[in-house]
């Protein structure tokens, strides 16, 4: 399965003044480190739980609808956008209707499943035979992410900020912010 980012977010979570006022600095000298900090905290907060923060569109694909749901491997999703299958006569990519499936929210991870009376389509046995589209993300601003998601977000944007190397000389070694860690452990997706 692989999972794409097709639209990235419009904002990040954190404004330059806002990461500013969390990291006590007040030149103007490092916005744009400060602003890149902020973009790797965002993405280390969605790589470790696949969490979306901020609305994106993202594509999965992977071998065939497998079983009787298909399982999101993202989270939250606002919505399906497309669904996609290589035919099984000729392999053409085709979209199925809307109105075929049905976005199951009572299990988290959320699950694609065929509409009432419906059955899966019958796809290609070939390898990245349906696409999945989803519209996937807290919402469009910042203020729509969960408080202790976006305290892990200002933790991990001071990790990047203040440690600008791989490893440092001469002090004890510890891992990224445990603090990070432990307020998104209740938010991570397992397989």
């Amino acid at each position: 399965m692989a999972i794409e980012v097709v639209t990235a977010p419009m904002v990040e979570p954190l404004t330059t003044a806002e990461a500013k006022a969390h990291l006590r600095v007040d030149l103007s000298d490092e916005d744009a480190l400060i602003d890149a900090a902020v973009l790797a905290a965002r993405v280390y907060v969605e790589n470790n739980t696949r969490l979306k923060l901020i609305t994106q569109t993202v594509k999965i694909t992977r071998t065939g609808f497998q079983g009787a749901m298909f399982r999101i491997p993202v989270f939250p999703v606002q919505e399906i956008t497309q669904v996609q299958y290589k035919q099984s006569s000729d392999g053409a990519l085709t979209t199925w209707g809307a109105s075929n499936y049905q976005l199951v929210k009572s299990i988290k991870p959320y699950h694609l499943a065929p509409a009432y009376g419906l059955t899966w389509p019958t796809v290609r046995s070939d390898y990245d035979s349906v696409e999945v589209t989803v519209a996937a993300g807290f919402g469009d601003a910042s203020t729509d992410i969960p408080g202790d998601i976006l305290a892990a977000v200002k933790l991990m944007t001071s990790h990047f900020y203040e440690n600008r190397q791989n490893e440092v000389a001469g002090t004890i070694v510890s891992k990224l912010s445990v603090g990070a860690d432990r307020l998104l452990a209740p938010h991570v997706l397992y397989d």
